[in-house]
């Protein structure tokens, strides 16, 4: 599963997409791109930020913890998110792998934080949230 696809199915599931984008969001997509309006409707709601050379690497692979912060970031409040006690261990995700393994919807076949996520994988979690 690469980056977009996640945005989409995301938006796609919950009807969000109110927005026929103008405009590009990141340097590495162009308007005439079919997911860009997906793109452009993450950034401006705060569920996706890119890189910090202004990149968002669309055709990326998306790994589980990357897959969890979207998903957490659209379907739980900030403050839900802020005020949740996890055990820091140095890690940029160590609240969004300790929130979902809370509530019971980490995945056993997720031995490994690192690895690829697949779109099966994703809509069981889009699922958990939606029921």
């Amino acid at each position: 599963m690469v980056r977009l696809d996640i945005l989409k199915m995301l938006q796609v599931a919950l009807k969000l997409l109110k927005r026929t984008s103008d405009a590009t969001c990141f340097a590495d997509t162009t308007l005439n791109d079919w997911f860009n309006k997906y793109l452009c409707y993450g950034q401006e709601h705060g569920i996706i930020q890119g890189y910090t050379d202004g990149t968002f690497q669309p055709g990326k692979s998306i790994n589980v913890v990357e897959a969890l912060k979207i998903v957490l970031e659209v379907f739980e409040s900030e403050e839900t998110l802020s005020s949740f006690a996890f055990e820091d261990n140095g890690n940029w995700y160590d609240i969004y792998q300790q929130f979902t393994e809370s509530r019971d919807l980490y995945l056993e076949e997720w031995a490994q934080v690192n690895q690829e996520i697949t779109r099966g994988e994703m809509a069981k979690l889009i699922s958990a949230f939606i029921d």
